[in-house]
């Protein structure tokens, strides 16, 4: 089978608190068209700097799982990160990615706590 999987580190801007920016819009939008360019299964992952409810976001979300969402998870965030806005980082599968188990590990190295998705193929 084929699969596409793109780990992004998302842009961060200073002071836009992972909100909805004319550059954030258009990173997610070129990220969507990357995708509905390629056939096969889809995963994207890692730091996004989106906040959830963001618009950008939505536009990730088009087509895909949000893993974050589905599986409610609380915090993509360490201890070590005392700002507000838990969330940076994800996984969206496309709808046809069977996914068996989805957590965030706790294991504190940085400021952010690692994803881990097991697939079926």
């Amino acid at each position: 089978e084929d699969f596409t999987v793109m780990n992004v580190h998302g842009m961060w801007q200073r002071d836009s608190k992972k909100s909805d920016t004319p550059k954030r819009m258009t990173q997610s939008q070129n990220i969507k068209n990357f995708f509905d360019s390629v056939t096969g299964k889809k995963i994207l992952c890692g730091d996004l700097n989106l906040a959830p409810n963001t618009e950008a976001m939505r536009i990730l979300e088009e087509n895909m799982v949000n893993l974050v969402k589905k599986y409610k998870i609380d915090s993509t965030r360490s201890s070590h990160y005392t700002k507000e806005g838990k969330f940076a980082d994800y996984i969206l599968v496309s709808e046809d990615v069977e996914v068996s188990n989805f957590k965030v590990l706790p294991d504190e190295v940085s400021d952010h706590l690692a994803l881990m998705a097991e697939f079926i193929k």
